[in-house]
């Protein structure tokens, strides 16, 4: 039996991206995100939104996107999986989660792209790399939980910024 996708993409990050890695399961789930009988939900604070992206939400969005792509947010991963569809589009997603990474990195071998350097991962802190990078993909459902990260392209090159990360 082949390995599933997820033991092939954290083989591939615990020897080119080890940091990443290790971070990727430091954090567990605080239960903001719930198996219900129609799939994943996030709970931010009362709120509680479905993950899943119907398929016209994922069609505008790869049809929108930049070849050199910043995706905030990447929920279940579909987004991901279909900008990389495309061959000559890089991909750098980031989330502020690793609970959504790792249901990324559970969906489909990444590591072709990885290793092609189409895809980038980035986590949490790891937002100031964003800046210049490409042009914003937003999620389409979680551009809303994300707005502030998001700013970080936006914002003039010499803004002042103040970034606070919690152990």
């Amino acid at each position: 039996m082949p390995p599933s996708p997820i033991d092939t993409n954290l083989a591939w990050l615990a020897r080119h991206a080890p940091a990443l890695h290790q971070r990727l399961w430091q954090e567990p789930s605080d239960g903001h995100v719930e198996r219900w009988r129609d799939g994943w939900r996030l709970r931010v604070g009362r709120q509680v939104v479905g993950l899943a992206l119907p398929p016209e939400a994922i069609a505008r969005a790869v049809r929108d996107a930049p070849e050199d792509a910043v995706l905030f947010g990447v929920g279940l991963g579909e987004l991901v999986e279909a900008l990389l569809l495309d061959p000559h589009r890089t991909v750098t997603a980031w989330d502020r989660d690793p609970w959504m990474l790792r249901r990324l990195l559970s969906r489909v071998d990444l590591t072709p792209a990885l290793a092609a350097g189409r895809l980038t991962l980035l986590l949490d802190e790891q937002v100031v790399r964003l800046q210049g990078v490409g042009q914003a993909v937003e999620h389409p459902i979680l551009a809303a939980h994300y707005s502030l990260e998001r700013s970080w392209l936006t914002a003039a090159p010499d803004a002042p910024r103040t970034l606070v990360v919690s152990p």
